[in-house]
C-alpha cells in the first residue's frame, strides 16, 4: 500500500509537470489529477513483466540509484527495444549521470525503427532543447508530426517549443491539435495566449471559456479569463471571478491585486486607495517590502485621479521589481510623460520595444502620446494609426482604457491624434521575442493551471511557455506509462 501511493504521487507529478506555469505553466496535456490517480491504481493487475520493471527502475531513479535503474533498463530495452517508458527513463539517466550523448544515441536508434512511438520522438527533441540545441529540437518536433500527424500532442508540443518566436506558426499547431481532440487544455490554453500576445481578448474569451468548462478548478484559466474581461470592460464578470479565487485563498495577491485594478479601471481611484490601505504607503527603509502587485495598483490609482507625480514612485518600484511586465512599465511612461520628462519614457520605450510583438501595441499607442507632448505631431499620428490598427477589439476611444489601461488624461490626449476611417494595416514587430516567458518573465497571455497564486504576478493573466527543460521527462513518463497501461487494458 505504502508503495502505491508512492506511485500514484509519483504518477501525478509527472503529469502536473506539463502544465505551464500559470503566471507561467507548462501547458497540461488533458489529464487531471483524478486521472493521474486512477492511472496509478490500474497498472495492477494490467501491466506486463516490464513494464513493472520498468517501473522499478522508475522509482530507482528518481531516488539517484543510477546503476540499479540502469541494469534493469538494459534488460527491458534487450527484450522490447521501443518499449516507450523504458527508453525516455534510460534517456534521462544517461542527463543525470552526465551522459548526454548516450542519451542522444539510445533515441536516435529507437527513432530509426518507423514504428518508433510519438512519445520518444519528443523525448529525443525535449533532450536536444536541455541541450540548447534549437534546431535540432525542432527538427524532432517536425519528425514526429510527419509521423504521428493523428495525434494532437505532437502538434502541441512543436507549438510550445516555437512559443511567441513565430505566433502564426505556433497558433496553426495548436488549431490542428484542437481540429483532433477539441477538449486539448494545453492547446486551448496556449492559442487563447497568442490571441492576448494580438490584443484579440474576444477570440481569447472564447478558449478560455471553453477551457473553464472541462475544467472548473483551473485557477489559471480564471485568471487568464479574469484578465480578458477586464480588458473588454466587462468589470462584473472580472469581479465574480476574483472574488471566487479570493474566496478560496484570501491571501492571494493576484486575485486582490485584480479587484483592485477592476476598480481603478472602473474609475474609482479612491475606493481602490482604499481597499489598499497600508499598502499604498511606499515603503520605508529596512522596512516589509511591498509586491510590485500593489505598487502598480497604487500608481495606478494616482495617475487615474490626475496626480502623475504621486504616481511615480509607486510605479518605478513596480518596475524594477518586475519591469518586464509591459503594464507596469508603460504606466511609468505615461506617468513620466505627463511631467514632461520625455528622455525618461523614451528609454523605457526603447527598452519596450526591442521584445517584438507582444509588446508593439503598448509601444506605439504609449510612445504616441510621448511623441505628442514633445511636439512631434506628425510621428504621434503615424504611431497611434499603427498602434490602434493591433487592437480588434478597439471601437471608440474609451476602449484605450481598459485594453490599454491609459487614465483618463491621457485618453483626452490621445482622441486628438486618434485615427478615423477604417484601420490601417498592421505594423510588423521589428524583432521576434528571443525568448518563452518564464514564472518571473512574462507579461500578458494565458497558461494552464495548478500553480500557486502566489507565483503569478504581473497583469493578472498568465503566460505560456516551452516546456520546462527538467520537467518535461517526467511528463513523457507518467503519460507513457498511463498510455501503456490502457492499451493492455483494451
Amino acid at each position: 500500500m505504502k508503495m502505491s501511493k508512492r506511485i500514484g504521487s509519483f504518477l501525478i507529478c509527472a503529469c502536473c509537470a506539463l502544465i505551464p506555469a500559470a503566471a507561467t505553466a507548462q501547458p497540461d496535456a488533458g489529464t487531471n489529477k483524478a486521472d493521474a490517480g486512477s492511472a496509478a491504481a490500474a497498472p495492477k493487475t494490467t501491466l506486463s513483466p516490464e513494464d513493472t520493471k520498468v517501473r522499478e527502475a522508475g522509482l530507482l531513479l528518481r531516488g539517484k540509484k543510477y546503476p540499479q535503474a540502469e541494469k534493469i533498463l538494459t534488460e527491458v530495452l534487450k527484450k522490447e527495444p521501443l518499449h516507450t517508458l523504458g527508453l525516455i527513463y534510460i534517456s534521462e539517466l544517461y542527463l543525470q549521470t552526465k551522459r548526454p550523448d548516450e542519451a542522444v544515441a539510445v533515441l536516435a536508434k529507437a527513432i530509426e525503427d518507423p514504428k518508433c512511438p510519438a512519445r520518444v520522438i519528443l523525448q529525443a527533441a525535449a533532450v536536444h532543447t536541455r541541450r540548447k540545441e534549437s534546431d535540432k529540437a525542432k527538427a524532432f518536433y517536425d519528425e514526429a508530426v510527419k509521423r504521428h500527424g493523428d495525434q494532437a500532442d505532437v502538434y502541441v508540443r512543436r507549438a510550445q517549443h516555437v512559443g511567441f518566436r513565430d505566433m502564426e506558426s505556433s497558433a496553426a499547431d495548436y488549431t490542428k491539435a484542437l481540429e483532433l481532440d477539441p477538449k486539448n487544455r494545453a492547446a486551448l490554453n496556449n492559442l487563447a495566449a497568442i490571441h492576448i500576445a494580438r490584443y484579440n481578448y474576444g477570440d481569447a474569451r472564447k478558449l478560455l471559456l471553453r477551457y473553464r468548462e472541462i475544467n472548473k478548478r483551473s485557477s489559471s484559466a480564471a485568471f487568464n479569463l479574469a484578465s480578458v474581461y477586464l480588458a473588454l470592460g466587462e468589470f462584473e464578470n472580472a469581479e465574480a471571478i476574483y472574488n471566487e479565487l479570493q474566496a478560496a485563498n484570501a491571501n492571494d495577491e493576484l486575485s486582490k491585486s485584480g479587484l483592485i485594478n477592476a476598480q481603478i479601471l472602473r474609475g474609482q481611484p479612491d475606493k481602490a486607495l482604499e481597499m489598499l490601505g497600508d499598502k499604498a504607503t511606499l515603503p520605508v527603509k529596512d522596512g516589509p517590502e511591498r509586491s510590485p502587485l500593489f505598487a502598480y495598483a497604487t500608481g495606478m490609482a494616482h495617475l487615474f485621479k490626475g496626480d502623475a507625480k504621486a504616481a511615480s514612485p509607486h510605479l518605478e518600484e513596480a518596475t524594477k521589481k518586475a519591469g518586464r511586465r509591459i503594464f507596469f512599465s508603460s504606466a511609468q511612461v505615461e506617468a513620466l510623460r505627463q511631467q514632461g520628462r520625455f528622455t525618461e519614457a523614451k528609454r523605457i520605450l526603447k527598452t519596450n520595444a526591442r521584445r517584438g510583438a507582444k509588446t508593439l501595441a503598448y509601444v506605439k499607442i504609449y510612445g504616441a502620446l510621448v511623441e505628442l507632448s514633445a511636439k512631434n505631431e506628425q510621428e504621434a499620428r503615424k504611431m497611434m494609426a499603427e498602434g490602434i490598427a493591433l487592437l480588434k477589439d478597439y471601437k471608440k476611444p474609451e476602449d484605450l482604457g481598459t485594453i490599454m489601461r491609459l487614465p483618463p488624461k491621457a485618453i483626452a490626449d490621445a482622441k486628438a491624434i486618434l485615427p478615423t476611417g477604417d484601420k490601417p494595416a498592421e505594423p510588423k514587430a521589428d524583432a521576434a521575442d528571443p525568448k518563452p516567458a518564464t514564472k518571473t518573465d512574462q507579461d500578458k497571455g494565458a497558461a494552464a493551471d495548478t500553480k500557486p497564486a502566489k507565483a503569478k504576478q504581473g497583469c493578472g493573466c498568465t503566460t505560456p511557455s516551452a516546456p520546462a527543460s527538467n520537467t518535461g521527462w517526467l511528463v513523457l513518463l507518467g503519460l507513457a506509462l498511463f498510455g501503456a497501461a490502457r492499451r493492455r487494458a483494451s
